[in-house]
């Protein structure tokens, strides 16, 4: 999640970060996450609870290290709200560390990555569950899927603005602030594009409020909510519902670290995921 990082040196009185060692991912925010995306797979393959699986979108969101906090909160408040929350707090770290200066400039750039990476964290655990909750059963998988291409297109974007600034500017502060200051715009893109969308009717109908669900379900679909399809699909989102509460029944938060033989598989998951990183791979730019 972080960019490769290198201290920055004093130029001008300012902090200066040499362009080819800022890592800057606007993509991320468009609702992507490159470690995450490779982990995850890894992870949905090799964790069971107790021999049963339980729901992919749950699992995503589990057992990813960076999300537990959206996990918690995703039960409670609902997926758009939660995109809210962590948008917010994103572009918090984005802002900070855009403004950073002075003595204590790269402190401030070191706490505004944390921020940021905790917030696109989250994000990048609850959009693809979002969309995968919205998306017709028919394209589902290509949609979801998409999640990936964001990734490699915002990181060539991220590669693009830094190659370009690197080009123009060869001093100052805007060297490393440019950079940074991008995140703001796709993240304001999507904080925008919430305001447009509906809650998950999954959701919806996890917590009793089946009447909305339907009608966010018609709405989704472009079709009336007494219409047949609708009826159907809503339907199988229930039983899915009521079948998903029998396989957790009696299971908690631990059953993912401590059921038998899980815990050998999140080691295996963490393990690669750390060697990865540590690889050396972010410092290629």
């Amino acid at each position: 999640m972080w960019s490769p990082s290198c201290k920055p040196v004093l130029s001008s009185g300012h902090w200066r970060v040499p362009q080819y060692l800022v890592g800057i991912h606007p993509s991320r925010v468009l609702l992507s996450s490159r470690h995450i995306s490779d982990v995850h797979v890894i992870l949905l393959r090799l964790c069971r609870v107790r021999g049963r699986c339980a729901d992919r979108a749950e699992r995503y969101r589990l057992l990813q290290p960076p999300t537990y906090l959206p996990n918690l909160s995703l039960a409670k408040v609902g997926r758009i709200y939660t995109l809210w929350a962590f948008t917010t707090i994103f572009l918090l770290g984005a802002i900070l560390t855009t403004i950073a200066k002075g003595p204590h400039g790269l402190a401030e750039i070191y706490a505004g990555r944390v921020i940021s990476g905790i917030g696109i964290g989250a994000i990048s655990a609850v959009s693809p569950a979002y969309v995968s909750e919205c998306a017709p059963k028919e394209v589902r998988g290509r949609i979801t899927g998409c999640f990936q291409i964001m990734v490699a297109t915002g990181v060539m974007i991220s590669y693009f603005i830094n190659f370009g600034v690197g080009i123009h500017i060869h001093s100052g502060v805007n060297v490393w602030r440019i950079p940074f200051g991008f995140q703001l715009v796709p993240a304001g893109i999507l904080a925008l594009g919430l305001l447009t969308v509906k809650e998950s009717p999954r959701w919806l109908a996890s917590v009793g409020r089946n009447e909305q669900a339907v009608r966010n379900l018609a709405y989704l679909r472009k079709e009336p909510v007494d219409s047949e399809r609708i009826l159907a699909e809503m339907a199988e989102i229930e039983a899915a519902i009521e079948e998903e509460r029998r396989a957790r029944k009696g299971l908690g938060f631990k059953e993912a670290f401590l059921g038998k033989g899980n815990f050998i598989r999140f080691v295996i998951a963490f393990t690669i995921f750390f060697l990865q990183q540590w690889a050396g791979q972010n410092s290629v730019k």
